[in-house]
């Protein structure tokens, strides 16, 4: 299936049309490749019955096969200048509704009320704007809504950061923040030719999936969350002195903690698995509720 809002022709008459400009600090760039555009349209394995939300649709390249491969679309879009564009584009598909508001300020139980007896149908699926993706990526798995999937293209190497291994260079608290929450699979590179303009960094596609269940079991989120923080805030420093700094600390406390939680005084955030950082930060809660 190809869309036909990939063609750079017609995408310069489209914006001819309706005074349309790209908008750098919204992270306007416009798939200008049909097959990628249907890669990623098709990443959520739709059967054809499910509810696809998108954020940040453009011109409408991934929202044209969305409208093919799912029952329904929700598009949300922040630009009123590409929503007007957007809702004359599509007049006459009956599937999509359009949503004008900032994804961080939209509340997604409010929006998707009508289909949450059934999160496992909800996909979401985007070109992410490179300065918004962070948190966009943690607000959907932070809802609480067990979507079947979350498809994003996003700067190549936030992507690796979301891939990484432990004990790699790109192994980071945002790694650690959405393996928590979802299983992550690395789908495939895109070049950044193929996009108008431009940008100065490849993308990659992933596609997470909400864990049903934690993939570890810890006393208490938020200090779980507050320990990894802490632990990569100064990678250069060892995980001794980032605890000390991060809890305000004395080091023999720090001491004491890492010897309970099994973990040498020399170690680094980035050397431990979810596992260790899970049972250090049940340590580190123990210590502030003896």
């Amino acid at each position: 299936m190809a869309s036909t809002l990939t063609n750079p022709a017609a995408i310069k008459q489209i914006m001819n049309k309706y005074d349309f400009y790209f908008k750098k600090d919204l992270g306007q760039n416009f798939l200008i490749d049909g097959n990628i555009a249907d890669k990623i349209a098709s990443a959520p394995l739709f059967t054809g019955d499910e509810i696809a939300v998108e954020v940040g649709p453009g011109i409408g390249a991934l929202t044209e096969l969305l409208c093919e491969y799912a029952k329904e679309v929700i598009a949300v879009e922040i630009d009123p200048f590409a929503l007007n564009m957007l809702r004359d584009l599509f007049a006459t598909t009956d599937n999509i509704s359009f949503v004008h508001s900032d994804i961080l300020k939209v509340d997604l139980k409010e929006l998707l009320s009508e289909y949450l007896d059934e999160p496992e149908k909800i996909s979401v699926v985007s070109n992410l704007p490179y300065y918004i993706t962070s948190p966009v990526i943690l607000k959907f798995l932070e809802s609480g809504i067990k979507f079947k999937n979350i498809t994003v293209m996003l700067q190549k190497e936030v992507a690796k950061r979301l891939a990484a291994k432990v004990g790699t260079k790109d192994y980071s608290s945002f790694t650690i923040a959405v393996h928590y929450y979802a299983e992550v699979e690395y789908l495939f590179d895109v070049s950044r030719n193929v996009f108008m303009p431009a940008p100065n960094v490849d993308s990659a596609v992933i596609r997470m999936v909400p864990r049903k269940t934690p993939i570890i079991d810890i006393k208490d989120e938020e200090t779980f969350f507050k320990t990894v923080r802490a632990g990569f805030a100064m990678r250069r420093k060892t995980l001794l002195n980032c605890l000390s700094t991060g809890f305000s600390l004395s080091k023999d406390d720090v001491k004491i903690i890492m010897a309970n939680a099994g973990i040498a005084e020399n170690a680094r955030a980035e050397s431990l698995t979810m596992e260790e950082l899970g049972k250090l930060s049940d340590c580190v809660y123990d210590h502030f509720h003896k």
